[in-house]
C-alpha cells in the first residue's frame, strides 16, 4: 500500500519506509521487486521515481542464498535484472488481441481499444523503466544493448510498437 502513495512529494518519506521493511527470504526480495516493477511499467510517467526507488533499495535490502542455485546470491538487483529480462522476453508480438480475448470482452470495441492501449502502455513503460535503470547503472550497457538488437532486428520488419520503444 506504500506505493500506491508515493508522489515526487512523498518520495523520500515513503521510500525511507519502505527501506526499512525487514526482508528475511529470498522471497521477500522478490516480492518487493515485482510490485515496484509492476508499479513502474504501469505508471510510466512516475518510472523516474521508481528507478530512484531502486537505487535505494539496493542499497538497503540485504543479499539471500538463491533457493534454485545453490552458492548463489540473490539480490535486489539480481531480482530486478531477472524481473525485467523475463517481462522482456513476453512481450507480445504484436498490440493485436487473440479471439478469447476478444471475446472475454464481448467483441466490445471501446474494450478492445482499452485493452490494446494497456498493452501497448505496459511494454512502453517497461522499456522505459529500462532506460531509466540503465541510467542509475541498474542495467547494464550489454543488456540494453541485447533490449535493442531483439527490438530491431526480431524480424525482418519490426513491429511498429518496437520501434515507438526505442524513440
Amino acid at each position: 500500500s506504500v506505493l500506491n502513495k508515493v508522489t515526487w512529494e512523498t518520495f523520500d518519506e515513503l521510500c525511507n519506509d519502505l527501506c526499512r521493511v525487514r526482508l528475511v527470504t529470498g522471497q521477500q526480495l522478490d516480492l518487493v521487486v515485482n510490485l515496484v516493477f509492476d508499479k513502474a511499467i504501469t505508471q510510466h510517467h512516475y518510472c523516474e521515481m521508481y528507478a530512484d526507488m531502486c537505487l535505494k533499495l539496493k542499497a538497503t535490502y540485504p543479499e539471500f542464498a538463491d533457493s534454485n542455485t545453490p552458492g548463489v546470491l540473490l539480490s535486489f538487483q539480481r531480482c530486478l535484472v531477472n524481473r525485467c529480462q523475463d517481462e522482456f522476453e513476453n512481450l507480445p508480438v504484436s498490440m493485436e488481441l487473440e479471439e478469447a480475448e476478444k471475446e472475454e470482452v464481448k467483441n466490445d470495441p471501446r474494450e478492445i481499444e482499452l485493452l490494446v492501449k494497456k498493452r501497448k502502455d505496459r511494454v512502453l513503460g517497461n522499456m522505459k523503466f529500462i532506460g531509466q535503470l540503465y541510467l542509475r547503472r541498474l542495467l547494464g550497457h550489454r543488456v540494453v544493448r541485447e533490449v535493442v538488437l531483439k527490438l530491431i532486428f526480431k524480424n525482418k520488419r519490426p513491429e511498429e510498437h518496437y520501434i515507438e520503444c526505442l524513440c
